[in-house]
């Protein structure tokens, strides 16, 4: 050293501490599972889902009947078949109705049913996993999603959505 002062030098040899890492990786996964959320209310991938419903002895006639979906009514037997419109998640199979009902009474900016008419951005994250730009408004519909899937019961996203805020 020409000055006659000693200098240190930081060498990171491994990177970012192990602290530092697991955080951006919850991050990352939490951006993710709001990635996941979003495309799937976007597509709005719905299928048909049949149960057979059956009861013990004759049929009785009711002025008042319960109905849950689309119904066919049985035969004399008294078994019905309930046809149910379900809707793909990353928590699994959930009625559409239910996710239709929760979006149509978000409350706030009308995310939501932005993302369910296609009108939101393509994607929220880069090829890298980073929000995408502006980040947020990319942020926002990750964080609108994963509210959505909170109020559906999705444990999962609860995390999620705490390591969104977090970060």
């Amino acid at each position: 050293m020409t000055n006659g002062t000693k200098r240190s030098r930081v060498i990171r040899v491994a990177g970012p501490g192990p602290a530092i890492r697991e955080f951006l990786e919850q991050q990352r996964e939490a951006r993710a599972y709001a990635e996941a959320w979003y495309q799937a209310l976007r597509d709005w991938d719905t299928f048909r889902s049949e149960e057979m419903l059956t009861s013990i002895g004759p049929s009785r006639p009711s002025r008042m009947r319960v109905i849950v979906g689309n119904w066919r009514s049985g035969s004399d037997g008294g078994s019905d078949i309930v046809s149910t419109l379900m809707q793909h998640t990353p928590m699994g199979a959930i009625p559409a109705s239910k996710v239709a009902l929760s979006i149509k009474d978000e409350r706030g900016d009308g995310l939501l049913p932005r993302v369910q008419a296609g009108r939101g951005p393509e994607s929220l994250l880069r090829e890298t996993g980073a929000w995408v730009h502006p980040t947020d408004r990319a942020r926002a519909y990750g964080e609108a999603v994963l509210e959505l899937a909170v109020k559906l019961g999705d444990a999962k996203a609860a995390i999620h959505l705490r390591r969104i805020r977090a970060g």
